[in-house]
């Protein structure tokens, strides 16, 4: 009767477990000197050492035109919408509207996500907000969007 009664847990447990669907999300991250080559700029940005930034360092820019950071994430297509953050937590990004962008991998396709008040943001992981692609490699961009004030480029990740 014993093994009776374990046989019929184990279906019903093993039944239940198949239903659930999966919502769990994979988490990847980069920072704007990752050393795997996958973050690049257009136009100038300051490199300083930060005890306060995502692994001890950040990048900084001041000027109104041309000045953009790129973290390329490589992951799978996953059919679900890609959530990004920024990592802010230095009082140099002062920047009241950073414009964060999804972008392909080299950068000439650019979908605005949203826009921050750096100067105001609650250091640490702050959310974008969502994409709607749902295929694969789509990286986050920060452009400075016309301001002479400090746009600050630090850690990234994206939750898919």
């Amino acid at each position: 009767m014993k093994k009776f009664l374990a046989c019929i847990f184990t279906i019903i447990l093993c039944s239940t477990m198949l239903s659930i669907p999966n919502t769990l999300a994979a988490t990847l991250y980069l920072d704007n000197d990752d050393p795997s080559g996958k973050t690049w700029s257009d136009g100038t940005w300051g490199y300083a050492k930060s005890n306060t930034g995502y692994r001890g360092d950040h990048r900084i820019a001041y000027g109104k035109k041309g000045h953009v950071y790129h973290w390329g994430f490589n992951f799978p297509g996953s059919g679900k919408k890609k959530i990004y953050y920024a990592y802010l937590s230095n009082a140099a990004f002062t920047n009241t509207k950073a414009v964060y962008y999804a972008s392909n991998l080299d950068g000439t396709e650019m979908y605005t996500l949203g826009e921050i008040n750096q100067n105001k943001a609650k250091p640490g992981w702050v959310k974008i907000n969502s994409a709607g692609y749902t295929g694969a490699n789509l990286g986050l961009a920060v452009s400075t969007n016309g301001s002479t004030v400090g746009t600050g480029a630090d850690g990234a990740k994206v939750e898919y």
